[in-house]
């Protein structure tokens, strides 16, 4: 029962996750943009977690260790990916930027074998040659859309990698996700705000369209997704949650295509369902590891 639980828990996160990508486009319609949709998000996601943290009465304590880690992945990795995703939907198509974004996987892959002496198995090399092989496919979309796009979100996918193994090799690994999730918002915040002041980005004149949009991105986000994605993690595992993750661009495009008449033509279907299979490969071997390393 608790893994059923768990299943469905994972597969409607990841379809939250996969839908706040159509709102982020459809605020565009009222005035908005990358920059001020990352800023905003951070910000009114801010006090609902530290209510959060309030009545489950989480400590805010943190320590320099700590500290100097939130700062480097808040800014390269927590700020960054939304900045670069978010942006990217302004050239090429929403479900495009997902499936590039979402090559995410194969790049945390290819630096654990680098970086943190993980074994290159078949398995892995498989995956790592599914998910280039995608990633070309999708050159496509580069040409008959924008290079920017292009890079913007496949750049996105490399930056949330960092925030990613950030968050596995350093001093927050242990620290709670809702403590984790609330110091973020408060860098992405930071940043984004003299970033967007600067460029002349940052937009306050919003449709009331445009603000209701974004504020279910951010609570949808920080209450829904990421409480879903928390249950079926302790119930269903990591490595099944992050399969079941697959339907977020997969929900991407879907959405798009309903809701934003997005087209995918053959050749960019072909390139999703290759970068999805080395996700699905990477993660059924690691489950097949930790099964072989605890037996």
């Amino acid at each position: 029962m608790k893994k059923h639980i768990g299943i469905t828990t994972a597969m409607l996160s990841a379809f939250i996750f996969g839908f706040t990508h159509i709102l982020v486009k459809m605020s565009y319609d009222g005035g908005g943009n990358g920059i001020t949709v990352t800023f905003f998000r951070a910000a009114f996601a801010v006090p609902v977690l530290f209510v959060i943290l309030r009545a489950k009465k989480i400590p805010f304590r943190v320590n320099r260790k700590e500290i100097r880690d939130l700062l480097v992945i808040g800014a390269l990795g927590s700020a960054a990916t939304p900045l670069l995703l978010y942006t990217s939907y302004s050239y090429i198509s929403v479900g495009l930027a997902a499936v590039l974004h979402f090559f995410f996987p194969v790049i945390i892959t290819l630096a654990n074998v680098m970086f943190f002496k993980e074994k290159a198995s078949r398995p892995i090399v498989l995956s790592v040659m599914l998910g280039i092989a995608g990633v070309a496919l999708s050159f496509e979309g580069a040409l008959t859309g924008n290079p920017l796009g292009f890079a913007l979100a496949l750049a996105s996918g490399v930056t949330h990698a960092v925030y990613m193994l950030g968050v596995q090799h350093t001093a927050l690994r242990g620290m709670h996700c809702f403590k984790i999730s609330f110091y973020l918002c408060i860098v992405q915040a930071a940043i984004s705000l003299p970033f967007g002041w600067n460029s002349q980005s940052l937009v306050f004149q919003l449709t009331p369209a445009a603000w209701g949009y974004i504020l279910a991105v951010s609570l949808f986000t920080v209450i829904g997704a990421l409480s879903l994605l928390q249950v079926s993690v302790r119930y269903a595992g990591a490595t099944a949650a992050a399969v079941l993750s697959t339907i977020e661009p997969i929900t991407s495009v879907i959405l798009g295509a309903l809701l934003l008449s997005e087209t995918f033509t053959p050749l960019k279907i072909l390139s999703a369902v290759f970068i999805l299979a080395s996700v699905v490969l990477v993660c059924g071997f690691r489950r097949e590891s930790n099964r072989s390393s605890t037996s």
